[in-house]
């Protein structure tokens, strides 16, 4: 049986953590609370593409699913320096963010979190998965940012593809990452398919194993690049008293 798709996903009944930061644990009932309450921010709204200019990644997962459900496109920058969204501009209409240090002239923004004292619970809207767009733009190292489109369809394939080929690999582990989610690959493996397998992740990146920020007693699955994978020591204390660290064999491009 595979994952559910994006639509699908917010009528999961679960309790499962998404996140267990040390200080910032979430829950399932959590997060559907959260992407609820989002989705009523955007779906009066008449602006269509919306960039994800965040730094917490259990804001981007939320971000994501209210936008779904509000049928509006979905604009990941490849990265946040204030000169790469000015480039951008003309790429989306509003801006998601979750610091105030993220600012685009004559661009209206909505920042994360988002206050709410409702505790109702509300059902979302359906939409098809082939019809909704989640455009992530390269970050531009090499000459002008380019777009990578790709619809929540095409995603769901290749998170439901990574889990029937590591899911057991994996098992209950919860997931840290070096790579950010303003990657196509960390957007994939480090928030969408821990988010749809029930694994918790890590909402911050860290530079160092020794930086996980999640529970200790939890057995650990990195995402990381080669060039970093090489730098990890075997040895290193970190890898026994946080339990066990795993990686996948995949190439970043």
């Amino acid at each position: 049986m595979g994952l559910s798709t994006f639509s699908q996903l917010m009528a999961v009944n679960s309790r499962h953590y998404v996140t267990t930061d040390q200080e910032n644990t979430q829950t399932w009932p959590c997060f559907q609370r959260d992407v609820e309450a989002l989705y009523r921010v955007f779906e009066n709204d008449s602006r269509k593409r919306w960039a994800l200019c965040l730094d917490d990644s259990y804001h981007m997962a939320l971000a994501c699913l209210a936008l779904a459900h509000a049928e509006k496109t979905i604009v990941v920058p490849g990265n946040l320096r204030p000169s790469a969204l000015a480039e951008l501009s003309d790429a989306y209409d509003g801006v998601v963010t979750d610091t105030a240090a993220i600012t685009v002239l004559g661009k209206q923004s909505v920042t994360l979190p988002v206050e709410t004292t409702s505790t109702e619970h509300i059902p979302l809207p359906t939409f098809n998965d082939k019809d909704i767009q989640l455009i992530l733009y390269t970050s531009g190292s090499s000459g002008t940012p380019k777009a990578i489109i790709k619809s929540l369809h095409q995603l769901h394939v290749e998170i439901d593809t990574l889990e029937q080929t590591w899911g057991n690999t994996l098992g209950e582990s919860a997931v840290v990452s070096t790579v950010s989610h303003q990657h196509i690959y960390g957007l994939l493996f480090r928030v969408f398919w821990p988010l749809f397998a029930h694994r918790p992740f890590a909402r911050t990146n860290i530079d160092y194993v020794q930086q996980s920020p999640l529970d200790h007693t939890l057995p650990l699955t990195l995402i990381s690049s080669p060039a970093q994978l090489k730098r990890l020591n075997p040895n290193d204390p970190a890898f026994h008293c946080k339990g066990y660290v795993k990686h996948i064999p995949y190439r970043f491009q």
